[in-house]
């Protein structure tokens, strides 16, 4: 008899310590014994638990899942089952659960009773609903975003458009003026002609700009793109300008492919290029070169040229809208604005430095893989 009751003690201690809700369960339902977790999880305490059949406190929707389960244990279908299912709280509300219910036979293999345990998923359930919550808040703002986006296109394209018109409008009868009236007009007048001329080629650099800037924020689907080719092309629209200045332009052509949108990806390389063109020194002929470092988890892109060079007090604010280090050089400042946005658009981040020479610039920019 001592060894008995060492072994209810050490049961009744294994039962109360447990970290999940355990019951015993009759044929019937009622609860035979209960632990002190499953009294925590439902709140009730033993007494009350003990006056009631699990039935009584399973959420109705969830009442013929469970009972269809037993069915099968007692037909001995199956040796366990396991379901979530809600459990009807001391308070009022439903409590999600983990339930994992067995049926102990005896010795001629008839059913004795049901052994369950009960683990509590509330706090998981709630923060799987709320993460459901926010991906549904998060999709909602990304179709707003894209709406916006596309908003902001049209607007920049209907813009640029009624913007483009009049500025053509005015050059051309200023070089009617100018062409018509050139021996009429006196130095000081043909100077005013020349300075609206000038001021009007601007303002039409600066909606192109700014067209090209809005178009920026959006990718197309992407593909595998080659770094060398892309260069090639860029190269090609820049005929004049490296003809020019004696530029060259070197990009290493096994560099591997990157996956991108093509088209945006050919907007950053040619105003990184052509920047470094426009900020050459003027002692030394311009040179860039571009190269693709493959690494783990993306690739990295460099730009390195042997211009003016950037001073380490403006690298970080040269993404920012209008900002420009060399005042006199031409452009509005908005060429590095447009890279930072497509290369963060893809997923990645655009940065410069020094070259270890101390000539030049080296613009670095990373594409997931």
């Amino acid at each position: 008899m001592p060894d008995l009751a060492a072994a209810e003690e050490r049961w009744r201690l294994t039962l109360d310590n447990a970290p999940v809700g355990i019951a015993l369960v009759s044929l019937e339902g009622h609860f035979m014994r209960v632990n002190e977790a499953l009294c925590r999880i439902l709140g009730y305490s033993t007494e009350e638990l003990l006056a009631l059949d699990f039935q009584q406190l399973t959420h109705e929707d969830d009442l013929d899942t469970d009972l269809h389960f037993l069915e099968q244990l007692l037909a001995a279908e199956i040796s366990s089952y396991r379901m979530r299912k809600r459990y009807l709280h001391a308070e009022g509300h439903h409590v999600w659960a983990d339930l994992s219910v067995s049926l102990v036979r005896d010795g001629e293999g008839q059913p004795v009773h049901f052994v369950s345990h009960v683990a509590d998923l509330t706090e998981e359930v709630k923060a799987a609903n709320r993460i459901e919550e926010i991906n549904r808040e998060l999709n909602e703002q990304q179709i707003l975003l894209e709406r916006s986006n596309a908003d902001l296109e049209a607007f920049a394209m209907l813009a640029s458009h009624d913007l483009q018109a009049p500025l053509a409008t005015i050059r051309g009868y200023m070089e009617l003026l100018e062409a018509t009236y050139a021996g009429v007009f006196d130095e000081r007048a043909l100077e005013w002609v020349g300075r609206i001329s000038q001021a009007t080629d601007r303002m039409s650099q600066l909606v192109s700009s700014l067209l090209d800037f809005s178009r920026a924020g959006t990718t197309q689907s992407h593909e595998s793109v080659s770094i060398a080719a892309l260069v090639e092309e860029v190269r090609d629209d820049l005929t004049q300008l490296i003809t020019e200045t004696h530029a060259e332009v070197v990009v290493d052509r096994h560099a591997p492919a990157v996956m991108a949108d093509r088209s945006r990806m050919r907007q950053v390389l040619q105003n990184l290029i052509q920047n470094s063109l426009k900020h050459r020194h003027p002692e030394r002929a311009p040179r860039c070169e571009i190269g693709v470092e493959e690494r783990e988890v993306d690739w990295m892109v460099t730009v390195v040229d042997n211009a003016l060079g950037i001073p380490a007090e403006h690298r970080d604010s040269i993404f920012t809208m209008y900002a420009q280090v060399d005042g006199g050089a031409p452009g509005h400042g908005i060429g590095l604005a447009a890279c930072r946005q497509i290369v963060e658009r893809h997923g990645g981040t655009i940065w410069v430095d020094g070259t270890p020479s101390g000539e030049g610039s080296r613009f670095s920019f990373t594409l997931p893989r």
